[in-house]
């Protein structure tokens, strides 16, 4: 947030889910930005690559998470990341084993 503002960020466990929400009050992001935040060197930046968002979204589809975007200019912009919640390690192996034939 070049210009300051508030970020907040909360976690919780919902639904057999890790649910992680960032909250800013910064600038936002425009509409028409949206739909390509997520896509590899997408910039609205001239000093740098825009891989973080990229690698971000890639990283939680691998965990069989979901990672979901809203904006408002000069509001803010939230992010909503889900993981799959696993009460120990042994129902995550159980959960990524692949079934038998």
């Amino acid at each position: 947030m070049p210009n300051g503002g508030t970020l907040m960020i909360r976690s919780m466990v919902k639904n057999n889910s890790i649910v992680i929400d960032f909250q800013d009050t910064g600038i936002g992001i425009a509409a028409t930005d949206l739909s390509k935040i997520f896509d590899p060197l997408n910039t609205t930046n001239n000093k740098g690559t825009s891989l973080s968002l990229a690698v971000s979204y890639r990283i939680i589809k691998k965990l069989n998470g979901t990672m979901a975007v809203e904006s408002e200019l000069n509001k803010g912009t939230k992010f909503l990341i889900t993981l799959p919640y696993f009460a120990s390690r042994d129902d995550a192996v159980a959960e990524n084993r692949p079934e038998k034939p």
